[in-house]
């Protein structure tokens, strides 16, 4: 009866650390579980999280599967964007493009990207691209404290690349829910 008892317990403990989680599983990725999302005024935006070699090296000549992203609440427009390596504060060239309004749902979302898009070793930028008429919270974000490249932020408002971080004068320190898979 004890061992009975050791094993049910051995199983639950094991459940609830295991079931706790429902992040999706990611390669490529510096947040947490989604915290909230920040207001953005009417624009179009892309909020990215920049992968450097580091982190992609060790998937070198394999290919971006999906993308996850998640959304509070439901831009008008939403696209998924991959841009190869560039500068310190921009991305290179678009390697890779999707609408992805109509398949979005709020909460996590994940995409399959439909082409081959290999990771070289070099910088990659994950993103989405979003837009709304009137200000809304949509793309997701952890509590932070955010990661370096886990916060950039490009807006048509003023057509530059910054962290999050300086577009909020140091205030909002956070990651964007956004993250890759290789296969």
């Amino acid at each position: 009866m004890k061992k009975l008892f050791f094993i049910l317990c051995s199983l639950s403990l094991i459940c609830f650390i295991s079931c706790g989680d429902d992040l999706p599983d990611a390669d490529l990725a510096y947040d947490g579980e989604n915290a909230d999302a920040p207001f953005l005024v009417a624009g179009t935006y892309q909020a990215c999280a920049k992968f450097t070699s580091t982190q992609t090296s060790s998937l070198s000549g394999r290919n971006i599967g999906t993308v996850d992203y998640y959304f509070t609440n439901l831009p008008q427009r939403a696209e998924v964007k991959i841009y190869g390596e560039g500068t310190s504060n921009a991305p290179g060239n678009q390697l890779y493009s999707s609408d992805v309004t109509l398949a979005s749902d709020t909460g996590w979302n994940t995409h399959t990207v439909g082409e081959d898009v290999e990771i070289t070793g070099g910088d990659i930028w994950i993103c989405m691209e979003i837009r709304h008429d009137s200000e809304i919270n949509t793309i997701g974000c952890d509590s932070g404290p955010a990661n370096a490249d886990g916060d950039w932020t490009f807006s048509d408002l003023d057509n530059e690349w910054q962290s999050f971080r300086q577009r909020t004068n140091q205030n909002v320190s956070i990651n964007w829910n956004i993250r890759a898979s290789a296969r």
